[in-house]
């Protein structure tokens, strides 16, 4: 029995005259359901594209336009596909790289873009700390891709339930058998085929990027950019294989399901085609269901099941494919792409250089300092190369004039001050030499018929010198002792002729005395004011030298690294440029500075060179 359903998962009919039922169910992929009507079957108006079917109370199935075949048996054939379908609806579009989370984190993201919540998590088996990221990928693909670096895993739904359950859970492939395959009581056919072409005993895995910038796991794999399997190499010799997945952006993702891929394809697939009689009272066989074979000749075979095909016709036949791997992994690129019908579109970026340049004069403690940035989106930094040269410090120089302004020293508010005191004292002056010293020629005074009336004075031809009359004068010899005396009287009129007077000065000294004293002067409050005038100074155009640099000092993000006894070297910053971790640091900016020996003009250029994404907040 068929159940239809419309888009608002309404029955609305119910198909009681499809016929050729075909039900493929395969491990880890899409299941498909096949079924075909009378042409003239009123009913076929219910099976429109994109509503919803199911058969005997199983999983829900959407409906595929529709294949006539009016002349070979007037019939429609409807293909459908498992409504996890419905996760090929809605893309990631852009670039998402959830920060590091579990496996169930990861899920729930990918469920989290649903715009329709058709899908929720019920079950994860599976607790891992890979790092995943996509870019313009369908939901279903990005599902699919947490699973793959993990072993032994399969998807299970239920869509009997809204939303839908999807489950992640772990595959028991060495427990004890569920279903039970002989000869004679329900194996109808069987069928050993090994494949032998996709034998791989040496995996090279490569991940997002190109050329040397794409992602390997040489770093954490001792060197070596391959993962091998010695046993298989012994049983099978060296054969080796490039697997390319550029969706792996973590170097621990990648190897661990390079890992899983080898394990699987270091020995040949062993697939099982066995036609089943299902009796009626047991259960039916289920994919990942543990199977025993034991068939009339040869041993017995413990596997489980990877795909159904069920054919619900007048007599049903059930064909299942056992195998010794859970999924063909070798096929699991091919598989999204053909069978889920998943477009890749990935944004691999570019190699790019670029060069930075700075001309700088610099001193022994200033030095000259070139800032740079590398992006978080650089995947890969292959080299950071610098090139520095140092030359004479450089000055230049202009002419310059001003205004006339006027200017004022600071007030001094004034005062009484004493010097210090100075005890008094009689002293000696130098001694002197005596002499004879004449006097210069005199003018005749002429005062004829002038007679004295009065006793001399201003104006007055009577004149006494000064000296009243009556006074007595001593009169002395020549060693200056007193003889005598006279009476001085005024002279009356009289006239000099031209004479000179000659005048001895004996030896002599003189004795004076200072009395103890101080000195006071006052200084009264008073600025000093001056002025400026206007002015230019004219200086000679040119390049001025100075220093001479012979050695550097070179600093990398503030530490020193390494003096170097020369004015020109081209350098490897990269190892300077290390963390502990042994990378280079993201999304940040580092520096590198020059400190000369001298006063130096020094010019650094640096050269990088690097695998950037073209991803970025946004295009101007």
């Amino acid at each position: 029995m068929i159940e239809v359903f419309n888009r608002q998962f309404q029955r609305v009919a119910i198909l009681e005259h499809a016929f050729g039922v075909v039900l493929d169910e395969k491990i880890n992929a899409l299941s498909y359901l096949t079924f075909s009507m009378p042409i003239d079957d009123v009913k076929t108006e219910y099976c429109q594209p994109f509503w919803y079917v199911r058969h005997d109370d199983g999983e829900l199935f959407r409906i595929l336009p529709s294949e006539m075949q009016q002349e070979e048996t007037n019939s429609i054939t409807y293909h459908c596909e498992h409504v996890l379908v419905t996760l090929m609806d809605e893309v990631l579009f852009g670039y998402h790289a959830p920060r590091s989370g579990t496996t169930r984190q990861y899920i729930n993201f990918i469920l989290s873009q649903q715009r329709t919540k058709n899908w929720v998590l019920k079950r994860c088996d599976f607790t891992r700390y890979y790092e995943y990221a996509w870019e313009n990928e369908g939901l279903l693909a990005a599902l699919f891709s947490i699973a793959n670096p993990l072993k032994d895993y399969i998807w299970r739904t239920n869509t009997h339930v809204y939303p839908w359950e999807l489950s992640l859970e772990s595959l028991d492939t060495s427990g004890n058998p569920e279903l039970y395959i002989r000869t004679e009581k329900n194996l109808l056919s069987f069928g050993n085929t090994p494949d032998y072409t996709q034998i791989c005993t040496r995996i090279y895995p490569l991940g997002y990027g190109e050329g040397v910038n794409q992602l390997g796991i040489k770093d954490i794999n001792g060197g070596k950019p391959y993962l091998e399997s010695p046993s298989a190499i012994a049983k099978y010799g060296l054969v080796e294989r490039v697997w390319i997945d550029r969706r792996y952006e973590d170097k621990e993702s990648l190897k661990s399901a390079a890992q899983n891929m080898l394990d699987e394809l270091s020995n040949p697939i062993q697939s099982y085609e066995v036609g089943l009689e299902e009796i009626q009272g047991e259960a039916p066989a289920e994919i990942g269901q543990r199977v025993r074979i034991e068939p009339e000749h040869g041993e017995k075979i413990d596997t489980y099941i990877v795909e159904i095909s069920r054919t619900y016709d007048e007599v049903p036949e059930v064909k299942i494919t056992l195998s010794n791997k859970s999924t063909d992994i070798a096929g699991t690129v091919a598989d999204l792409a053909d069978r889920v019908r998943i477009e890749q579109a990935y944004a691999q970026g570019a190699t790019q250089l670029y060069a930075l340049s700075l001309q700088a004069n610099a001193s022994t403690q200033d030095g000259a300092t070139l800032d740079f940035y590398i992006p978080e989106e650089m995947r890969y930094v292959n080299k950071v190369l610098a090139k520095i040269n140092l030359d004479s410090f450089r000055a230049y120089s202009e002419t310059t004039s001003t205004e006339p302004t006027q200017y004022s020293s600071t007030s001094s508010g004034g005062g009484s001050y004493d010097t210090t005191g100075s005890g008094g004292g009689t002293y000696d002056s130098t001694d002197s030499g005596g002499g004879s010293v004449e006097s210069s020629d005199a003018v005749t005074l002429t005062a004829r018929n002038t007679y004295a009336i009065d006793d001399g004075g201003r104006g007055s031809s009577n004149h006494n010198h000064g000296i009243e009359r009556s006074t007595r004068l001593a009169v002395v010899d020549r060693r200056n002792e007193i003889v005598g005396s006279v009476i001085w009287t005024p002279s009356g009129a009289h006239e000099h002729d031209a004479h000179s007077h000659e005048v001895r000065i004996p030896n002599h000294r003189h004795d004076f005395e200072v009395p103890d004293h101080t000195h006071r002067f006052e200084t009264p409050n008073h600025i000093h004011e001056f002025t400026i005038p206007a002015h230019k100074h004219d200086v000679t155009a040119g390049i001025f030298r100075f220093g001479n640099p012979q050695s550097f000092t070179l600093y990398v993000n503030g530490r020193a690294r390494q003096t170097f006894s020369t004015t020109s070297a081209e350098l490897d910053l990269t190892r300077y440029l290390l963390d502990n971790g042994g990378k280079i640091p993201r999304g940040t900016w580092h520096n590198v500075e020059i400190r000369p020996n001298d006063l130096s003009y020094i010019t650094i250029n640096v050269y990088l060179q690097g695998f950037v994404q073209s991803r970025g907040d946004q295009t101007v």
